[in-house]
């Protein structure tokens, strides 16, 4: 490749900082512990996770707490996260 010119193939993948590793990271500590809460937004939505339940290869499974106060599980592409930060009730 010419230096100075930009990869097309770079530009096609729009690679979010929040992906595979970033959840995986983010899911349970060195104990094994399940961390969070976490704001997760979604197109301009903030979802609150109670926990990450699940890391896939292309999305993260999360549980939000329903009105019902049953828990719900959502699965979320990762190039659908916009931001992620933990919550410190």
């Amino acid at each position: 490749s010419t230096p100075g010119l930009i990869d097309p193939e770079m530009l096609a993948t729009k690679t979010s900082a929040f992906n595979e590793a970033y959840f995986k990271q983010h899911a349970v500590d060195s104990m094994g512990k399940t961390l969070g809460p976490y704001i997760i937004t979604v197109g301009g939505e903030e979802l609150r996770a109670e926990r990450i339940v699940e890391v896939l290869p292309k999305a993260v499974v999360i549980e939000i707490a329903s009105s019902g106060g049953k828990a719900q599980t959502l699965r979320i592409p990762y190039e659908k996260v916009e931001n992620c930060i933990e919550v410190h009730d």
